[in-house]
């Protein structure tokens, strides 16, 4: 309702207000303890993480455009738009335990349809993709934390998302 939605709007300032202060912040030099933290942060490298996502976004244009009809210019928005509402909800989602996934894919709806007035069908499907990016990005930051805990290495909760989620 509304005070999910006020929480979101203030989530996606806050984002915003701290890209805004990172890009304006001396680099920190590395102390002993951050290397530690560092060793057991292993995670796969930003170049595999973007060509994947790359690969996978485009099979799913390719899926969309073939199996709905849906143009890949709204696909790849719908992507880009996953992007910020995945950092709004996890910070919901961290603020309060429950994660605004109705909320983003309402949202979403409601910009594809000002945008694509009369795509119903298109734009029904991108909300789709926002939410259940959301969902998947709440599911595994809750795997992480859990792993965490645990002792489990990132990179093996990572490859194991990247199998799951596609599928």
């Amino acid at each position: 309702g509304p005070a999910t939605a006020c929480m979101s709007t203030a989530s996606l300032v806050s984002i915003a207000i701290e890209l805004f202060k990172m890009r304006r912040r001396p680099v920190q030099p590395t102390t002993a303890a951050s290397k530690i933290n560092a060793e057991f942060e292993e995670d796969i490298s930003w170049s595999v993480t973007i060509s994947g996502t790359v690969l996978l976004t485009a099979i799913l244009v390719v899926v969309q455009y073939a199996g709905f009809d849906v143009s890949p210019i709204k696909t790849v928005a719908a992507v880009l738009m996953q992007l910020v509402l995945i950092l709004a909800g996890i910070w919901i989602l961290g603020e309060t335990n429950q994660g605004p996934v109705s909320l983003m894919t309402n949202g979403v709806q409601f910009l594809f349809g000002l945008i694509w007035r009369h795509d119903v069908k298109g734009n029904l499907i991108a909300a789709g993709m926002a939410g259940d990016g959301n969902s998947q990005a709440e599911q595994t930051i809750q795997t992480y934390k859990t792993g965490r805990l645990v002792g489990s290495k990132p990179s093996a909760m990572t490859i194991a998302q990247l199998i799951g989620v596609p599928l």
